[in-house]
């Protein structure tokens, strides 16, 4: 027999002539989700220690704590949202980066920026390709923060996505494409010049010019 949990915490016999738990197992059981409801309410908590403890705690038990960190960032009940994008990107799982990739486009910017950067963080293949995607994105913070994610991934793929863009008119998102560009290794040395010599903004210039490994320019 094999058993499956919903959220609820309600244990349904799938095959018959299973076993059911013992009085231990129960028990054991309904502690794990307890452990679980209270490291979800902890998120929220104003000291940061006891947000890394929920953390750690939701981290340990992806396998109850993912459908309700999904709740969380859809906003469906109270929690951290934020928090939420930042566990769902550790965990790494496929069913989460459509609904971290909608997170993008709603909420303040401080929320558009963690579900980016969960993206980033993500281990599956898809959320690199939605990073990626979200470089066409019409808003202009999520286009910067698409390029800082991808910037932070590390992966030189990126630069499939980032190299065709055109130039951005906004100073703050043309700053952050072309770090990326840069950082990621996308342009040669020619490639570089030639487009350090069509930029008017003196910090971005330094950008193109700088020895690689070397320190950025503060963002704007």
């Amino acid at each position: 027999m094999t058993l499956a949990m919903l959220g609820s915490g309600q244990l349904h016999t799938c095959t018959r002539g299973a076993t059911p738990p013992t009085t231990q197992q129960g028990a054991a059981m309904d502690r794990a989700e307890k452990a679980i409801d209270q490291a979800l309410h902890m998120l929220s908590s104003e000291h940061y220690d006891e947000v890394e403890q929920a953390m750690a705690q939701l981290l340990s038990d992806p396998d109850r704590a993912h459908a309700p960190l999904l709740d969380m960032l859809e906003g469906r009940g109270d929690g951290n949202p934020h928090a939420a994008a930042e566990l769902l990107g550790k965990m790494g799982r496929p069913s989460s980066v459509d609904p971290l990739i909608s997170a993008t486009q709603r909420g303040a910017a401080s929320l558009r920026y963690a579900t980016t950067m969960a993206l980033a963080e993500h281990s599956h293949p898809t959320a690199f390709e939605g990073l990626g995607r979200l470089l066409e994105d019409p808003n202009k913070e999520v286009r910067a923060s698409a390029a800082v994610g991808l910037a932070a991934r590390g992966d030189k793929k990126a630069c499939d996505f980032l190299v065709p863009r055109p130039a951005e008119a906004d100073r703050t998102t043309r700053y952050h494409m072309v770090r990326a560009l840069m950082s990621l290794g996308c342009l040669d040395t020619e490639q570089a010049r030639k487009r350090a010599e069509v930029e008017s903004d003196p910090e971005i210039k330094k950008l193109y010019v700088a020895e690689p490994g070397a320190p950025s320019p503060d963002a704007p």
